[in-house]
């Protein structure tokens, strides 16, 4: 009896033992509760993967949440040293507030999703508000300071989950920050800061080596266009630059869209306070940042596509501007230099190749780069490039009599020559597409004296006498001399320097590799875009039964979901020749176009129509408006204000709405104008003539958007029979209603291109 009340005890105190070892993790403060510690004495075997995540507030999270809550796989690191369960949507960071929400929350869910085997998701979270390398919080160079207490903190965690029994994966690291540094260091030595941080982590970390780390791009969209300051243009892309720099990081930012052959529907995010992102955006963060650890995981050669061709090892310079800088990505450590007093070369994404380039506007003494003395008598030099203009511009030259390579307005030729430009090699500027990337290789063996040209691959032309030169101290970079002369107008992906002379198939495997870079734009005309609800198109003889509603994309199959008008001598002008619906902006039951009934309920859909106004003196003159009959849920595309803007107006069957403006309008030009209601991310996407010009968060539209009252359902006009008002004078063109599908910028700007045959301007 006594030696099982004696074993009971033991059992109990064991027990409190236990619980003490895994201390509770309270967390001072008014109003705070502390996170329940559930015991981690689960049997030996099971598996915990474990991250790190620090940075400043744009790492923790900043708006509130709405309910939301960790997987209960999830647990933390407190900064009591504690392995807990986080209760709401934040973790234990230094200066986090309990009730908002944590980017690493959909970053768990994304996770858990594609590793459910697991058994713990581990966070050591570390960041605190207003820190950063300017400040030493998180420079490897001063340690100790926050990050080598971070680094402390995460082995504590790692030891004890090997204690309870865990086996231990090192999942990565999470690193966001953006100011102080982008008011008090150079973006260079935000670069360093980088890079130094990312060899501590992996020198530091109890199973560190080699570990996916994750930077997040410093700002928002709001936060960055109020500042107006092209040198934080370069703080982005050194952010997102990383992942070519470094082996095994990933990169994302909260800006540019599409990126990584994805088009994240939430981008740009919405700012919360002008600084931080909104929940939505905090959410979305996390699902960057789970793509983001995808791409570091595979990341193995940060310069890839070229690192894997034959040719790499002969490069004696290679200036991969995807990296936001100069640095030689070969190892050599030719790195180039900004050659600029004033400003730095602008190193912004750039969509034609999903990444980060060298972007420079014509005209102007500044922003280009240069290199020292690298190369000998014979050499191979190539650049990827774009050029805005046919005007006289530089792309590369060594100085004082050297190699130069320019576009020549008054010659009308791309050429390259030594000294006198009577021995030289060129093409026709003509070969050159504006705005398009073009591989431009110069090669001279000089024991032959022969210089030749390629652009994209192909042989331009070979000039066996051109006489040798002598090297001199500088090479310049989106220039045409070391002196601002004739500097780019366009943009630059990468510059290479070679001491060999690369053959045809070596040039030919380099062009390969560049152009691999070019996001492939795929072409749809905008009824092979999914889920069209309806074409109105009058284009084709002017007749009301063709404007149709198209039900299949493969077939030829039409709906009767026909417009009607009231009648045949009160139906609005129909002009064949110009492909459009002449309005007169008339009173009463004259031209009056109805559409069909249409239940968006709580799906996406999107609206895109070409107009042409003639006039705009009245307050309000309706485009296209769906409704119920009662104003309650509609989709209204309206021009507004005496026409100075085009706004939107949307609303549900619970009484909620929004509205917004699209953009400025001018009378007698055609203007594209699209909606993309995103239902699914609660938000609304403006685009005018092909750009995206606002968004709308709808977070507060609960109820189904059901327009399912015809009499109220117009082009044109609006208003129910008798009543009808706010009649739009102007040209209407194509209406494409999409009823399923937010339509993303790649969809607005395959209508946009499809339509500017028809609607182009003078």
């Amino acid at each position: 009896m006594y030696r099982n009340k004696l074993a009971l005890f033991l059992t109990l105190l064991l027990c409190v033992i236990s619980l003490q070892s895994h201390a509770i993790g309270l967390k001072l403060g008014l109003g705070l509760t502390a996170p329940i510690v559930i015991g981690l004495s689960e049997p030996a075997g099971q598996t915990a993967h474990i991250f790190l995540s620090i940075g400043n507030s744009h790492n923790i999270g900043r708006p509130a949440a709405s309910g939301e809550t960790f997987d209960a796989k999830v647990y933390e690191w407190t900064q009591l040293d504690a392995l807990s369960h986080p209760p709401l949507a934040m973790l234990d960071h230094q200066n986090d507030t309990t009730t908002d929400i944590s980017p690493d929350l959909s970053f768990s869910a994304d996770y858990i999703a594609a590793n459910p085997t697991i058994d713990r998701l581990v966070f050591v979270p570390h960041a605190q508000g207003s820190t950063g390398f300017s400040g030493n919080s998180w420079s490897a160079d001063t340690v100790p300071n926050d990050l080598s207490v971070a680094v402390t903190r995460f082995n504590a965690a790692h030891a004890q989950l090997i204690a309870d029994g865990y086996t231990v994966t090192v999942g990565g690291a999470f690193f966001h920050a953006n100011r102080p540094d982008f008011d008090d260091n150079s973006h260079l030595q935000y670069q360093i800061d980088i890079d130094d941080m990312v060899v501590y982590l992996r020198a530091n970390l109890t199973g560190g080596v080699n570990i996916p780390v994750i930077i997040g791009g410093g700002m928002t969209k709001t936060q960055l266009d109020a500042r107006a300051l092209s040198k934080d243009l370069n703080f982005q892309a050194t952010a997102d630059g990383t992942q070519h720099r470094v082996a095994y990081t990933g990169t994302y930012d909260w800006i540019n869209s599409p990126r990584y052959g994805n088009t994240y529907v939430g981008l740009p995010v919405l700012a919360d306070d002008g600084v931080h992102a909104n929940r939505l955006g905090v959410i979305e963060q996390g699902h960057l940042r789970y793509d983001a650890l995808l791409r570091a995981q595979l990341n193995t050669s940060p310069s890839e596509p070229f690192q894997s061709l034959t040719s790499w090892s002969n490069w004696k310079a290679f200036y991969d501007f995807r990296t936001g800088t100069g640095l030689d990505m070969t190892g050599n450590g030719f790195h180039a230099t900004q050659q600029d007093a004033v400003a730095t070369a602008d190193m912004p994404y750039d969509v034609t190749v999903q990444s980060m380039a060298y972007i420079r506007a014509a005209g102007g003494t500044d922003k280009y780069w240069a290199a020292g003395t690298m190369l000998g008598a014979s050499y191979t030099k190539a650049a990827f490039v774009k050029f805005d203009s046919l005007s006289t511009q530089g792309v590369m030259q060594d100085h004082n009599d050297g190699t130069r390579m320019h576009l020549s307005s008054g010659s009308g030729v791309f050429r390259s020559y030594h000294n006198s430009s009577s021995q030289r090699v060129a093409f026709p500027n003509t070969d050159i597409v504006l705005g398009k990337y073009h591989l431009i290789v110069l090669t001279y063996d000089a024991p032959s004296t022969t210089m030749k040209l390629y652009l994209d691959g192909s042989l331009k032309e070979t000039n066996a006498t051109v006489a040798n030169h002598t090297r001199t101290t500088v090479e310049a970079i989106g220039a045409q001399t070391h002196v601002n002369n004739g500097v780019l107008g366009g943009g630059m992906v990468f510059a290479a320097f070679s001491d060999v002379v690369m053959s045809l198939t070596d040039v030919q495997a380099l062009n390969t590799a560049a152009q691999g870079l070019v996001n492939e734009f795929v072409v749809q005309t905008p009824s092979e875009i999914p889920d069209l609800w309806a074409f109105y198109d009058p284009r084709v003889d002017g007749s009301i039964t063709h404007i149709s509603n198209v039900t299949s994309i493969v077939g030829d199959t039409f709906a009767a979901n026909n417009a009607t008008q009231n009648t045949e001598a009160l139906k609005p002008t129909y002009n064949d020749a110009g492909d459009y619906i002449q309005f007169g902006g008339i009173a009463g039951d004259q031209e009056v176009l109805t559409l069909p009934d249409v239940d968006f309920a709580g799906d996406n859909f999107s609206i895109s129509v070409w107009a042409n106004a003639d006039n705009l003196s009245s307050f309000i003159q309706t485009l296209i408006k769906f409704d119920d009959g009662t104003t309650s849920s509609l989709a209204h595309l309206y021009t507004y204000n005496n026409g100075d803007v085009i706004r939107f107006a949307i609303g549900d069957d619970a009484g909620n709405s929004a509205a917004f403006n699209v953009a400025g309008i001018v009378i007698n030009e055609w203007n594209h104008v699209v909606v993309s209601v995103d239902r699914v991310n609660n938000i609304v996407k403006a685009y005018f003539n092909g750009t995206q010009s606002a968004t709308q968060d709808i977070s507060a539209l609960t109820g189904n958007i059901s327009c399912n009252s015809s009499a109220s359902n117009k082009l044109g006009k609006e208003g129910a029979t008798g009543a009808f008002s706010r009649a739009y004078e102007g040209k209407i063109g194509n209406v494409h209603v999409y009823k399923g599908r937010a339509l993303t910028a790649d969809d607005v700007t395959n209508i946009f291109n499809d339509g500017t045959a028809n609607y182009s301007n003078p």
